[in-house]
C-alpha cells in the first residue's frame, strides 16, 4: 500500500510539473500541449485581488482560493528584466493545474455595469429633468399666449428667437467654460480658486449683459423689421415682449455662470430644484398677468423675467451658504486678470462654434424652404423628433464635463479614460435605443403633429435618416463632453468649423446642380455631415492623437 501511494504521488508530481505554464515576453503557451493561453485569461488573472505576496528566489507568489499564482521574472531580448503572469506548479491540497478554473470570455456584464455608473447617473438624471423642464414650460407659455391671438403669438415667437440667440445661443460658454475650471479647483481642494473663478465669471456675465441690454434698445426694432421682415403688428408685439424681458438679461447670463459652477462642483440637483421652483412660478404668473390682469404679451415677458431672477437668487444663496462665493462677489483687478483669460479664450472659441453652426442650420432651412411649405412643415416636425432624442443624451455630456475635469484636475488620467469610455458605451447604447424607438414610433408621432397627407409623407421619408444617425449623434455628444471637461474648446471649435465648411459646400452643390431633383431627405443627409465630422474629430483627439487629454 505504501509503495502504491508513493508511485501515485510521483505520477501526480510529474503531471503537475508537466502542466506548468510559463508566460513571458516571447509567448504564452502550455509547456506540454503547446496550447496558447488566451490573452483575456491572463488579463483576468492579472486583475485578481492579491491576498498574500512574498518574494522568494526572484519570484513573487500570491495565493487565492487555495491556488498559488506567481509572477516570474524573465529576461527580455535586451537583457532587461520583464514581468509576465504565469502559474506555479505548486498547489495547495495536492491539486494540479487542472483544478484552476480559467475565467470565461468577456461578457456583456462589463458593458452593462461599471464603477462609474452611480456617479454618472447622479449627475445625468437631474440634468435631464432640468433640461426637459424648459421646453415643457415653453409649451405652456405658448399655449397661454396663443389664446391672445395670431399676431401676439407670432410676435412672441420671433422675440423669443432673438432672446435665445442673444443669451443662451451666443453665451452658453459662460456655463461650459466655468464647469471644468471649477471641477479642477475642486479636485485640488482649492476653495480660494473656486471663489475667484466664480466672482470673475459673474463679473464677465454682468458686463456682457450690459452690452446686450444697450444693443436691445438701440437696434432691436431695426433687426425685427429689416432682418426678419416682420409686419408692423408683429414687430410691435415682439418689441413689447423684449422691453419687458430685457430687464432679466443680467439674471439670465449670471445664472449660466452659476449653473456651470454647480456642475463643476458635481451638484446638478440644486440646479433642478431651482429650475422647478422658477418654472412653477412662471406658469402661475403667466396665468395671473395674461388672463387676470390683462397685461397680454408684456405680462408673459414679465413673468419670465421674475422667474429668472428667482432662480438666480436661489442659486446664489446656495453658493454663498456653502462658502463657494462671497457675499460681495466682485473680484480684485489681480484676480480678474488671472482668471478671465481662460474663460474668454473658451468663450471666443465656443461662440464662434455656435455662430457657424447656426449659420449652417439656417442655410439648410433656406434650402428646404425652396422645396415648398409642405417640406418646411415636414422639416419642423422631424426636427422635434430629433430634439427629443438629443435632449435624452445631452445630460451624459454634462456628466462627462464634470467627471473628466475632476479626474484630470486630480492627475488621474486613467480614471478620465475609464469615465470617457463608459460614457461612450452608455451614449451609444441610448442612441441605439432612441433610434429604434424613433424608427418604430416615429410614424405615429408624426400624425400627432399634423394630419396633412403630403407633410406626413415627406416627414416619413426622413424618419429613417434621423433614426440611423442617433447613435452617431450620441457618440458625438459624449466625446465632446469629455473634451470640454479637458478644456479642449479650441479643438472643438476648429472641428466644427471644418465640418461646417464641408456641409456648406454639400448644401451649395445640392442646390446649385440638383435644384430640380433634390428632396428633403437629401438636405438632412447633408446636415448629418456635421454629426459625422464632429464624431470623427473627437474620436481622433481622444484615442489617436498624441495630444490626447486622457491617454498617458
Amino acid at each position: 500500500g505504501e509503495r502504491g501511494l508513493g508511485e501515485s504521488r510521483k505520477v501526480a508530481a510529474s503531471s503537475s510539473a508537466r502542466t506548468a505554464v510559463t508566460a513571458g515576453a516571447g509567448g504564452r503557451r502550455s509547456a506540454t500541449r503547446g496550447r496558447e493561453i488566451p490573452a483575456y485569461c491572463l488579463n483576468r488573472l492579472a486583475r485578481l485581488p492579491l491576498d498574500v505576496a512574498d518574494l522568494r528566489g526572484g519570484r513573487k507568489r500570491v495565493s487565492r482560493s487555495g491556488t498559488r499564482l506567481c509572477v516570474c521574472r524573465a529576461r527580455g531580448t535586451g537583457g532587461e528584466e520583464e514581468e509576465g503572469p504565469s502559474t506555479s506548479s505548486r498547489f495547495d491540497n495536492g491539486n494540479n493545474l487542472r483544478s484552476l478554473k480559467w475565467p470565461s470570455r468577456p461578457s456583456l456584464l462589463e458593458w452593462r455595469s461599471s464603477k462609474y455608473d452611480a456617479e454618472i447617473f447622479s449627475l445625468a438624471v437631474p440634468a435631464l429633468l432640468a433640461v426637459l423642464l424648459d421646453p415643457l414650460m415653453s409649451i405652456v407659455d405658448t399655449a397661454m399666449i396663443g389664446r391672445l391671438g395670431v399676431n401676439e403669438l407670432a410676435g412672441t415667437g420671433l422675440a423669443g428667437l432673438i432672446w435665445t440667440i442673444c443669451t443662451v445661443g451666443l453665451f452658453q460658454f459662460l456655463a461650459t467654460a466655468i464647469t471644468p475650471l471649477i471641477a479642477n479647483a475642486k479636485a485640488k481642494d482649492d476653495g480660494a480658486s473656486v471663489r475667484r473663478i466664480l466672482s470673475t465669471g459673474i463679473c464677465l456675465a454682468f458686463s456682457i449683459a450690459s452690452v446686450v441690454l444697450l444693443l436691445k434698445f438701440s437696434c432691436a426694432d431695426w433687426v425685427l423689421r429689416t432682418v426678419f421682415k416682420a409686419s408692423d403688428t408683429v414687430a410691435s408685439n415682439a418689441m413689447s415682449y423684449l422691453n419687458a424681458r430685457a430687464f432679466s438679461v443680467h439674471a439670465t447670463l449670471i445664472q449660466l455662470v452659476c449653473v456651470g459652477a454647480f456642475r463643476g462642483l458635481g451638484d446638478t440637483r440644486t440646479i433642478l430644484h431651482s429650475t422647478l421652483v422658477a418654472n412653477t412660478l412662471n406658469v402661475v404668473l403667466d396665468y395671473l398677468f395674461i388672463f387676470k390682469f390683462g397685461l397680454g404679451v408684456q405680462g408673459a415677458a414679465a413673468s419670465s423675467s421674475i422667474s429668472s431672477w428667482l432662480s438666480l437668487t436661489l442659486l446664489l444663496r446656495f453658493l454663498i451658504k456653502r462658502g463657494h462665493l462671497s457675499a460681495w462677489p466682485v473680484p480684485s483687478v489681480k484676480d480678474f486678470w488671472l482668471e478671465a483669460p481662460p474663460i474668454m479664450q473658451a468663450g471666443l472659441a465656443l461662440s464662434l462654434k455656435s455662430m457657424v453652426t447656426m449659420y449652417t442650420i439656417g442655410l439648410a432651412s433656406s434650402a428646404i424652404a425652396r422645396l415648398g411649405a409642405a417640406s418646411l412643415a415636414a422639416h419642423e416636425v422631424t426636427k422635434q423628433l430629433f430634439f427629443v432624442c438629443y435632449f435624452a443624451v445631452e445630460p451624459l455630456s454634462v456628466a462627462g464635463q464634470t467627471m473628466v475635469a475632476t479626474a484630470l484636475g486630480g492627475g488621474q488620467r486613467e480614471r478620465a479614460k475609464g469615465v470617457t469610455l463608459r460614457l461612450v458605451q452608455l451614449a451609444v447604447s441610448f442612441g441605439i435605443v432612441m433610434g429604434c424607438i424613433t424608427f418604430a414610433f416615429g410614424p405615429r408621432l408624426i400624425h400627432v403633429f399634423t394630419k396633412e397627407r403630403e407633410v406626413v409623407e415627406l416627414a416619413l421619408s426622413v424618419v429613417g435618416v434621423v433614426a440611423c444617425f442617433q447613435p452617431i449623434d450620441a457618440l458625438m455628444l459624449a466625446q465632446e463632453g469629455a473634451l470640454l471637461g479637458a478644456r479642449e474648446h479650441v479643438y472643438i471649435s476648429r472641428s466644427v468649423i471644418t465640418t461646417s465648411i464641408i456641409c456648406f459646400l454639400s448644401l451649395s452643390t445640392l442646390t446649385a446642380f440638383f435644384g430640380a431633383t433634390y428632396r428633403l431627405r437629401s438636405v438632412w443627409c447633408c446636415i448629418k455631415i456635421l454629426s459625422c465630422g464632429r464624431a470623427l474629430a473627437s474620436t481622433y483627439r481622444l484615442y489617436i492623437s498624441k495630444d490626447s487629454p486622457i491617454l498617458a
